[in-house]
């Protein structure tokens, strides 16, 4: 992803739209499915929302660093990435095509309030943007999006979960998510397409991550007990921070040692 990011910058001001569209495509692509292999790592069965599910973020933040216009190229290139990774994961096929119109729901959601009312530019050195990113991606998109996930999940009896429990994981989840992932690859991106050199995550940014998921973890955990699923209360968290840990490729504390694998 990272050579992908480096030729949005080949050239010195703004690349072609149709090399540009390309190559945020191609990321799209590469990134949904990495983010859906860890959002399926990080799902606790039998329940089947994730404690946090990157694809929708990954989608959004591409839809804004987009005109509008090309908003259907991106979203048909994250559509291979989502059966592959959701077909790995045994998830049925109705399932499948379903969970992607919700997907994208959240995306096209947040994206077109954004666009309405900030225009072309997000920007997060501005507190005005900051705070309508919040509520429209942060909170709105989640929120709205969650009711037609949820209702999907039970019309496919997928999991054991009711209707407001399943709405509830979610939107945690999502607002995580967006809030976590989505600012990282807006600005990231952004200033690749602008001609500046991508700068690596903060190793502070990886560590409010981990603690995002510690904090979901530990709210997925409260549900599953609701739902007298035995899950070890005492390797719950620690499980669900090791994982991520894991595959950013961060040593992993001693106290967190001796867990399993990933995948």
């Amino acid at each position: 992803m990272e050579r992908i990011a480096e030729g949005l910058a080949e050239e010195p001001l703004v690349m072609p739209d149709a090399r540009r569209v390309v190559a945020l495509a191609l990321f799209v692509c590469v990134a949904y499915y990495l983010g859906a292999r860890l959002g399926f790592a990080l799902t606790f069965q039998p329940n089947p929302i994730s404690t946090l599910w990157p694809p929708n973020a990954i989608l959004l933040a591409a839809l804004l660093l987009a005109p509008p216009r090309q908003w259907v190229v991106l979203i048909l290139a994250a559509l291979p990435a989502h059966i592959a990774s959701q077909l790995q994961s045994h998830v049925p096929v109705s399932m499948v095509l379903e969970w992607f119109a919700s997907n994208c729901s959240e995306a096209l959601i947040g994206a077109l309030l954004v666009r309405r009312l900030l225009g072309d530019e997000l920007r997060f050195d501005s507190l005005h943007h900051t705070l309508v990113f919040i509520a429209c991606v942060g909170l709105v998109a989640p929120f709205v999006s969650s009711f037609l996930d949820a209702a999907l999940v039970v019309m496919n009896g997928w999991g054991g979960a009711n209707y407001w429990d399943l709405w509830t994981q979610r939107i945690s989840s999502n607002i995580v998510s967006e809030l976590a992932i989505v600012p990282v690859i807006a600005t990231w991106l952004g200033s690749a397409g602008a001609g500046r050199r991508p700068s690596r995550p903060a190793p502070a940014e990886w560590a409010l991550l981990v603690g995002a998921v510690d904090v979901e973890a530990k709210h997925v955990r409260r549900l599953l007990a609701e739902e007298h699923v035995d899950e070890p209360a005492d390797t719950f968290v620690e499980e669900t921070a090791q994982r991520l840990i894991r595959l950013v490729g961060l040593p992993i504390p001693e106290g967190l040692e001796g867990g399993s694998d990933l995948l």
